[in-house]
């Protein structure tokens, strides 16, 4: 009986969490280990195109786009990013939570719920974003490893605009950008979030795509 109540408590936290907005930490300066954050220019857009949904991994896809980003990333996490498909979005993706348990010294069992949403504002100014956020055990419980790679997608174009940012030690993480003076159209955000739990859970990391319904511009 008492499994019952716990397990209905955790269900009607995940519904609260799917219908409440999200609040991403937000970092504007690049700092030092592991942090690193970057704004795709034209050739890495290309890059990113060229790319849209071939079979690759998450580690691949950051070392053909972002090579730079790769020397800020720890040995864990990347061979963590080399093993994790990227999951490409359909028309079906939205944000999502995902959870995940390990057998802790003590009971009951320790659960992680990290939450992964993506935004979009469109107007004459295109701004975007993608995140992660830690919610159990606690809103501010780190966890090794989070990263976001954000994208604007115009249909029947293309990827027009993107963002990149990760951390270590961290428990929520933001990557956002801006897309000015668009041409008249529908867009959309998608976002790639993977991240590492701390050892000894199962699975050992989360790999998620979530994406915004397309809104018109401008």
């Amino acid at each position: 009986m008492k499994c019952k109540k716990i397990m209905i408590l955790v269900v009607m936290l995940c519904v609260s969490l799917l219908t409440a907005p999200f609040a991403f930490a937000q970092d504007t300066t690049a700092s030092q280990g592991g942090h690193f954050k970057a704004v795709a220019d034209e050739r890495q857009l290309e890059t990113l195109n060229s790319l849209y949904n071939t079979d690759i991994s998450f580690g691949e896809l950051i070392e053909t786009v972002y090579p730079e980003a790769l020397k800020h990333i720890p040995e864990p996490a990347l061979k963590d990013m080399y093993n994790t498909k990227v999951i490409w979005p359909d028309e079906d993706t939205r944000s999502s939570i995902e959870t995940t348990s390990q057998q802790a010294d003590i009971n009951p069992r320790q659960v992680i719920l990290v939450g992964h949403e993506s935004n979009i504002s469109a107007g004459q100014t295109i701004n975007f974003d993608s995140g992660s956020r830690v919610w159990l055990p606690t809103p501010f419980y780190r966890i090794p490893y989070m990263s976001a790679l954000s994208t604007l997608e115009r249909q029947g174009v293309g990827i027009v605009a993107s963002a990149l940012e990760f951390d270590t030690d961290i428990y929520g993480i933001s990557a956002s950008g801006s897309y000015r003076n668009p041409p008249s159209g529908n867009y959309r955000t998608v976002g790639y979030h993977a991240g590492t739990y701390p050892p000894n859970h199962t699975p050992p990391g989360y790999s998620k795509t979530t994406a915004t319904g397309w809104r018109a511009a401008p």
